[in-house]
């Protein structure tokens, strides 16, 4: 396929973020990717690892499941055959991903870019306490 990289050393990101598309499974290189590049990311729909079992009892969607088809889109392992029409998608369709991106990420990504000096302000409020 043309145009394509394969990324295995993620240690550096900086292939990574050059990138106009990421695809991976449930990996979290996903929410630095789209938030970060805002950036679409195509998901490969592979079990998920479940690390509580017992997290369906909460009745509380992950944040992983839901946030899947706001930063991308994803695609079962038997509809491999339509990656790249999904791909192509991303292209002709950029403002949209991108604007998706954006909003989620203001919906669940407090102070983003502003973090540390949020949290510094907050720090120098309690020790004044």
């Amino acid at each position: 396929i043309a145009n394509i990289h394969l990324e295995l050393d993620l240690v550096s990101g900086i292939n990574v973020h050059n990138a106009d598309i990421l695809i991976t499974d449930w990996s979290g290189i996903a929410f630095e990717f789209a938030f970060g590049t805002e950036r679409p990311v195509l998901f490969i729909n592979t079990p998920l690892k479940i690390d509580n079992p017992k997290y369906q009892e909460l009745a509380i969607e992950p944040l992983e499941v839901i946030a899947r088809n706001k930063i991308g889109l994803t695609v079962d392992l038997d509809q491999i055959d339509q990656v790249g029409q999904i791909l192509a998608s991303f292209t002709s369709d950029f403002q949209k991903y991108h604007d998706q991106i954006v909003d989620f990420r203001n919906q669940y990504i407090y102070n983003w870019m502003k973090s540390a000096p949020t949290g510094a302000e907050q720090i120098i409020k309690l020790c004044h306490q």
